[in-house]
């Protein structure tokens, strides 16, 4: 069997705790950040890494709720990276190879694509802090799917079919980023669904950093791709 599922036997949160804390990012932490506090430099883009960074210290300082109630399971913990990897990798790779395809067909002389080209800014490219890096690609998929999909679509499940938890879970994932757009809808669905396959969150998680790195390569060196990718924007 491709997924194997590691099946949970007792609720680690309740879901009046989900409903508590999903309710305080999005009519306390989110307008805080985004509208009242939207003139500093950096709340808007980390202030709400550092409330999901909080919630997770929460759960496990003071609620005592082990890792492995939280998704991050050691049973069948191979198969899971795997499938995040495999996911996730396919995303990057996918990029090269699309862009060479664009060289190949002639379609890169089209002028759409050649101004798009023009964007790619090496200097940019090297001028990306390695920590700024790291975040983006490790640490905000890590946090934002232990809140989204570990605990927000788990308390979904919880209490409504898997199917409505999935695209519920995708819509609020999609709403908490501030972006209504269609990539992070499909990735919110993705993830949820990866985490209803496997029972942890290390697929989901591998995969979110496929996307986030996907994105800072079409940011940076194949910009032109963004003109054939733009609904996912």
């Amino acid at each position: 069997m491709l997924f194997k599922k590691v099946e949970s036997s007792e609720e680690a949160l309740s879901f009046k705790f989900v409903l508590k804390i999903t309710f305080l990012y999005f009519f306390v932490v989110f307008p805080t950040i985004h509208f009242f506090l939207r003139g500093h430099s950096w709340i808007p883009q980390y202030g709400y890494v550092l409330y999901f960074s909080g919630i997770f210290a929460y759960v496990l300082g003071v609620k005592k709720i082990p890792l492995n109630k939280l998704g991050f399971s050691c049973q069948h913990l191979c198969n899971h990276l795997l499938i995040g990897l495999i996911l996730g990798g396919m995303l990057v790779s996918a990029l090269p190879l699309l862009d060479t395809l664009i060289s190949i067909t002639g379609l890169g002389q089209n002028e759409l694509f050649s101004e798009a080209a023009n964007r790619r800014n090496a200097d940019d490219w090297n001028n990306l802090h390695p920590l700024e890096l790291a975040a983006r690609v490790l640490i905000f998929p890590l946090l934002t799917q232990f809140f989204f999909t570990g605990l927000i679509y788990s308390g979904l499940e919880r209490k409504y079919s898997p199917l409505l938890a999935i695209y519920g879970a995708g819509i609020l994932f999609t709403l908490g980023h501030f972006k209504l757009n269609l990539g992070l809808l499909i990735l919110g669905i993705i993830t949820a669904f990866l985490h209803r396959l496997t029972g942890t969150l290390y697929a989901s998680i591998l995969f979110h950093m496929g996307c986030a790195l996907s994105g800072i390569l079409l940011l940076y060196i194949y910009p032109r791709l963004i003109t054939i990718l733009v609904f996912l924007f």
